[in-house]
């Protein structure tokens, strides 16, 4: 496994909306880490899932043979434990294959080809 890319890490209060979620998206297009803190925990769960859940459903699709799931962030990676009810338990399924590092460059590198290739955009909240 190549060595973890070191991203800044931003700690981001209020980021479920105003000015806390515009900082926390720019932010994150900026390539932070995340670290929000809100009072409203439900809107902060909204933000959050919108990053957990491509995997673990393409994952425990019957007609899915394997999924490379890549992140530049292992903290993408060592949260998806605390999620395993949304995420269908990712962690654990055999057919997911991790993966830390960028995806264009590691689409550019190996030697392995793909049905199909998704990237995630921005969380729906970070994106406005």
């Amino acid at each position: 496994m190549p060595e973890p890319t070191r991203r800044p890490i931003a700690l981001v209060t209020g980021g479920s909306k105003g000015i806390g979620l515009a900082l926390a998206g720019e932010f994150a297009r900026h390539g932070h880490d995340l670290i929000l803190v809100a009072r409203d925990e439900a809107a902060l769960e909204r933000v959050a899932s919108d990053l957990r859940q491509t995997t673990g459903a393409a994952g425990i699709h019957p007609r899915v043979g394997q999924v490379d799931s890549l992140d530049l962030s292992p903290s993408v990676f060592n949260a998806a434990s605390s999620f395993k009810a949304e995420n269908h338990d990712v962690m654990n399924n055999p057919k997911v294959h991790f993966v830390l590092q960028d995806g264009r460059n590691y689409l550019l590198t190996t030697q392995k080809q793909y049905d199909v290739i998704t990237g995630e955009p921005p969380p729906e909240l970070l994106a406005r």
